[in-house]
């Protein structure tokens, strides 16, 4: 398969991009510097009640932002499949989380290590069902 990772340089896009090389696929990575955080595109609704209005507060511009750029991935007219983490932690992999398409109810937890968010989302990607959903991800 051939995968464009955007962010790949470091931290979690150069996990996936190890991992999806170990596995025999075709990556190419795209990098920029800046974070996107969970809460975007409304899934909001899947944090913690206490971090919801906060989240809105302090990001509402990085979010709007976040919302044009996920527009435009799913106006591309590629295959895309979209992943919105919560906090990122550089902890070891636990190879458990909880995943939850956007829309979906359910709660997220605060954190996911780096290594099990990459894991999570080589596995969506190679999952032709996840193709057109957002999913949202924390540890178990």
């Amino acid at each position: 398969m051939k995968i464009c990772i955007i962010g790949g340089s470091q931290g979690t896009g150069a996990q996936l991009a190890t991992h999806a090389i170990d596995a025999g696929h075709d990556v190419v990575v795209l990098s920029r510097r800046g974070t996107a955080p969970a809460g975007a595109g409304g899934s909001s609704v899947q944090l913690p009640r206490a971090m919801r209005g906060i989240t809105m507060l302090a990001l509402a511009k990085p979010l709007a932002d976040h919302d044009e750029q996920e527009a435009a991935v799913t106006g591309s007219g590629f295959d895309w499949t979209i992943v919105r983490p919560s906090g990122l932690t550089d902890k070891p992999a636990t190879g458990a989380w909880t995943a939850l398409e956007v829309g979906q109810p359910g709660t997220l937890r605060g954190t996911i290590p780096r290594a099990d968010l990459a894991a999570f989302t080589l596995n969506l990607l190679t999952d032709d069902a996840a193709l057109g959903k957002a999913f949202g991800v924390s540890s178990r």
